[in-house]
């Protein structure tokens, strides 16, 4: 197993462990219209640290798998820590899945993003600087805000709402900008993503 504490969109107050089947990188499934690809089915254990505001009282190991392009939670196992307190459905309920299938898909070795120059080139996503939209709307800032909304695509995020709660970008900003990407061809809409 591979223990890697994760430099995310999120704050890093989680540690996961990868249990993957047989799949690599190179024949794994294209999600985000294309310009990513997951190497899924894999299993990821999540265990966070005490810097967590809401720390898990239990174990959680989750299956993640790609559905509609889109990277997905399949199946969700909670257990209770020996000597910790018992699994209730309001323990359940507050297990934030989207934020950590986020985290798994930032940590790289889950979801990679495929080099626009060069398609069998494969690097791990990094995020824009969070003040890239400071610049204005120049052609590096769209293609920064088309990865991100493909980005969102992948782990079934609003993109307004992530420009707009990591990023600052108002989402009638965020909105024209990534119409104008769309025109220039940054963004790859499903029907011509290839």
């Amino acid at each position: 197993m591979t223990y890697l504490r994760v430099v995310a969109l999120d704050r890093p107050v989680v540690v996961f462990s990868f249990k993957r089947s047989a799949v690599s990188f190179t024949n794994a499934k294209e999600v985000g219209g294309g310009l990513f690809r997951a190497a899924v089915p894999t299993t990821v254990t999540v265990e966070t640290t005490d810097e967590d505001p809401e720390p898990l009282d239990f174990n959680l190991v989750m299956d993640l798998d790609v559905i509609d392009e889109r990277l997905v939670c399949v199946r969700c196992e909670v257990s209770a820590r020996p000597g910790g307190p018992p699994v209730t459905a309001e323990a359940m309920r507050r297990i934030p899945v989207a934020r950590f299938l986020r985290q798994a898909a930032a940590s790289g070795f889950t979801v990679v993003e495929v080099d626009p120059t060069d398609p069998a080139t494969l690097r791990p996503f990094v995020p824009p600087q969070h003040d890239f939209a400071d610049h204005g709307m120049t052609d590096d800032v769209l293609r920064d805000v088309a990865r991100l909304y493909h980005w969102s695509l992948v782990v079934g995020e609003p993109p307004l709402g992530l420009l707009e709660r990591d990023y600052g970008v108002p989402r009638g900003k965020a909105s024209r900008w990534i119409a104008t990407a769309r025109r220039r061809g940054y963004v790859k809409d499903k029907a011509n993503a290839r």
